[in-house]
């Protein structure tokens, strides 16, 4: 059980970091988690955000691999794709190289549906390639016979493709934060990204060239 959710994920992961260790040194360096308790509130990521490997501001981009075992009709959604103007021209970039695809780009704001909420919420753009929800899912008949191995192996390629481009770029991607809990008080993203141009200090008003007197509370025995 749990063919699609999430052994599809999974094997995905494993896949691509074996595919990565056989290549050249890439430029920046990946981590690959699996994550635990995800149906449970996703509390595994969670656990993570607050305890990261990698300090937040120093990470590109997070790709979360949920459900991508049953491509159907050649669709495959990407979410995510608001977090970041960068990360969604990498995947727009990337598409043509897999017409055993059908692409849908979701524009709409990222949502806490996946592990990939922490890490929006820490401030780091977000992926989340999805091939749709089933009436399977959650059940003893999520098996490994509903899978479509041949789109699962195209999901596949096309995150390792996106990741690598990402990885090799010199600019940190950037972050766009499409909700409030991402952006704190001072209207700011709660991590600045480092390419990100910091906003300007605001101005100190001009100081008096003759300075008062400071002032101090006399004390009990009358000295000041």
């Amino acid at each position: 059980n749990g063919a699609d959710d999430n052994a599809s994920g999974t094997s995905a992961i494993l896949e691509i970091a074996e595919a990565f260790a056989g290549q050249r040194k890439p430029r920046r360096s990946f981590l690959f988690i699996a994550f635990t308790g995800e149906e449970k509130g996703l509390l595994g990521s969670a656990w993570y955000a607050r305890h990261p490997v990698v300090p937040h501001e120093k990470t590109l981009a997070m790709i979360n691999i949920d459900m991508i075992g049953r491509v159907k009709n050649r669709r495959l959604e990407m979410h995510g794709m608001a977090s970041s103007k960068a990360l969604a021209q990498h995947v727009r970039d990337c598409a043509p190289l897999f017409p055993e695809l059908s692409l849908k780009f979701n524009e709409q704001p990222v949502g806490p549906v996946s592990d990939m909420w922490a890490f929006y919420q820490a401030g780091v753009p977000v992926l989340f390639p999805f091939s749709g929800y089933n009436e399977e899912m959650h059940s003893i008949k999520d098996r490994p016979e509903t899978i479509n191995y041949e789109g699962l192996s195209q999901a596949t390629r096309l995150v390792a493709e996106i990741a690598w481009r990402v990885s090799e770029t010199q600019a940190y991607p950037d972050y766009r934060g499409t909700n409030k809990d991402a952006i704190g008080p001072d209207g700011q993203y709660r991590i600045p990204r480092p390419n990100q141009p910091k906003p300007a200090p605001k101005e100190k008003p001009p100081e008096d060239s003759e300075k008062e007197e400071e002032f101090s509370m006399p004390r009990g025995d009358g000295q000041r």
